[in-house]
């Protein structure tokens, strides 16, 4: 189809998930001025975040003259993964109507960075209340999102809306926020729950709340550590020297 920034609208929509593998310049010379274009390009996870702000930046420029007060409900709701490119200031931007009505779209991307999780958890507070009345279904909606409330707002959960969290938005809560959660708060974990903290995630708990995610299933992750590769690497090419001047 020729160069990027020549294919038509209609060529990106047809390219779908091929568009991943264009770089995150190329994404943002492409055809991204339709809804029907950012539904077929955005529905795919696996995205960096260079490309997923590319491609928000190129589509809020083209279809909406770079006004981020501009985007609606269904603008959310159909560019999927893009929508964890906008920056914080663009998030801080939507209305709280607009974020409201496509909560639970928003809400099953996994593709958001803790900044952008936390700029959506403020729009999710003013469209809900303070985080203490949230409705088990409202926990639900807003899914990944919960990533975004503070360490104290999460420990200020109670255990029929933590129940509520899926494991996939466990796993995505940040670290720094996930040790929130009490000891007895961990201890209620379902297994499921407890089997997708991470490593990470558990490497920022203390002695007790680890102790309770473990009893409630959790099994003991290590954070990998790029050290122990570094230093086999090392031992190798000393070997591989000591050998050479052996030949």
């Amino acid at each position: 189809m020729g160069a990027v920034n020549t294919w038509t609208a209609e060529e990106v929509r047809q390219a779908g998930s091929i568009v991943k593998g264009l770089t995150s310049t190329e994404i943002g010379t492409t055809d991204l001025s339709t809804n029907d274009v950012m539904a077929s390009v955005g529905k795919h996870s696996g995205y960096d975040s260079l490309q997923l702000s590319a491609g928000f930046a190129r589509w809020l420029s083209q279809a909406k003259s770079n006004t981020a007060s501009g985007v609606t409900s269904s603008d959310l709701q159909t560019m999927g993964h893009f929508a964890c490119g906008a920056t914080t200031t663009h998030i801080n931007s939507f209305s709280t109507s607009a974020y409201s009505n496509a909560a639970s779209y928003i809400g099953a991307l996994d593709s958001c960075e803790s900044s952008q999780l936390s700029a959506y958890a403020t729009k999710a507070k003013a469209a809900y209340g303070a985080v203490t009345t949230w409705s088990a279904s409202t926990i639900t909606s807003t899914g990944t999102v919960v990533g975004g409330l503070t360490k104290s707002e999460l420990g200020s959960l109670s255990s029929s809306q933590i129940s509520a969290i899926s494991a996939t938005s466990i796993s995505k809560i940040p670290p720094a926020n996930f040790a929130g959660f009490s000891s007895s708060q961990l201890s209620g974990f379902s297994s499921t729950q407890a089997n997708a903290v991470t490593a990470e995630q558990q490497a920022a708990l203390d002695t007790n709340q680890k102790a309770s995610l473990t009893a409630a299933g959790a099994p003991s992750k290590s954070v990998q550590s790029g050290a122990g590769f570094i230093q086999c690497s090392l031992l190798l090419t000393a070997t591989m020297a000591i050998l050479a001047k052996l030949w």
